[in-house]
């Protein structure tokens, strides 16, 4: 009998100190405080990781505070990407989405509910918080892809490309490469998609818009892709190849690259609020336009 009412009491020890609040360098901490930390020599240390150990957390609670050892920079997770405090340039922009809603289309595929980078799902046509970025053909999720990240001239070579925007006419790349999101079918290394997604091709585009019957903006976004007119970023160049500017425009039309190749060029998504759409038209791999993940089928 003894021994059973001293393991109650621990236990009801145990209940009080678990919910009581703590302070350590303070004997009264601030009364909203789980925990209070004071010192005037001392500082709080978070786990220290490298990005490959820090992308290698499995379903990271949002709030999850780490120092990336790379970037050399405090770094914590919202919920849909890790929110790096040092880089005004790159600071909202996902080193790694990995946190996302699926939906799944009338052709019965499974995509991603939102555009790769984007706060949300759309909630209209414009909505600014779903444009997400601009990614370059080819390149990953690296901090060129924000809309307002620097600007550097090319093309360039590659492994070189830091994370930049690449301002250049025609392709980002010296020497074009067409195996970057798409490798003998397969999901190219630089495929900046999440783990299980990756760029859709042309024909699956093809397949949504002959499936649902897509005439433009607003059969695009009634649908539960609910895509967005997020507009391009491009560079401005004169007919002799000379490129002075990079801008974002047409915010009335919505660009979305597929992994398909055509010759130095890609096939992308296109469609306006006028009733215009189309999946045949290829563009230069430099533009920055919207990227939509499609599930990897098994």
């Amino acid at each position: 009998m003894k021994k059973i009412l001293f393991t109650a009491i621990l236990t009801l020890i145990g209940i009080h100190t678990a919910t009581a609040q703590v302070g350590i360098g303070t004997e009264t901490p601030a009364t909203n405080a789980a925990l209070e930390i004071v010192s005037t020599t001392k500082g709080l240390l978070p786990p220290r990781l490298s990005e490959t150990e820090r992308d290698a957390i499995p379903n990271p609670a949002e709030g999850l505070v780490i120092f990336n050892t790379d970037a050399e920079c405090l770094q914590w997770w919202n919920g849909n990407f890790w929110y790096d405090g040092c880089d005004e340039t790159t600071k909202f922009c996902p080193f790694k989405l990995t946190k996302v809603e699926e939906v799944t289309s009338t052709t019965g595929k499974t995509w991603m509910d939102r555009n790769l980078g984007a706060n949300q799902a759309a909630t209209s046509s414009d909505d600014s918080e779903a444009y997400g970025d601009l990614f370059q053909w080819g390149r990953a999720g690296d901090g060129h892809q924000c809309r307002d990240s620097e600007i550097t001239n090319g093309p360039v070579a590659s492994g070189i490309e830091e994370n930049d925007f690449i301002k250049s006419d025609g392709d980002w790349l010296s020497t074009s490469d067409g195996t970057r999101w798409t490798d003998d079918g397969n999901k190219g290394d630089h495929d900046p998609c999440p783990d299980d997604f990756r760029i859709p091709t042309q024909a699956e585009w093809a397949a949504e818009i002959d499936q649902n019957n897509w005439g433009g903006a607003s059969d695009v976004f009634n649908s539960v892709l609910k895509l967005t007119l997020g507009g391009k970023r491009e560079s401005v160049c004169d007919e002799f190849g000379s490129c002075d500017d990079v801008s974002i425009n047409n915010l009335n039309t919505g660009y979305y690259w597929s992994r398909t190749v055509d010759g130095d060029q890609s096939k992308y998504l296109v469609f306006n609020s006028e009733n215009n759409i189309s999946t045949t038209l290829s563009e230069d791999r430099a533009n920055g336009f919207s990227v939509r993940c499609i599930k990897e089928q098994i």
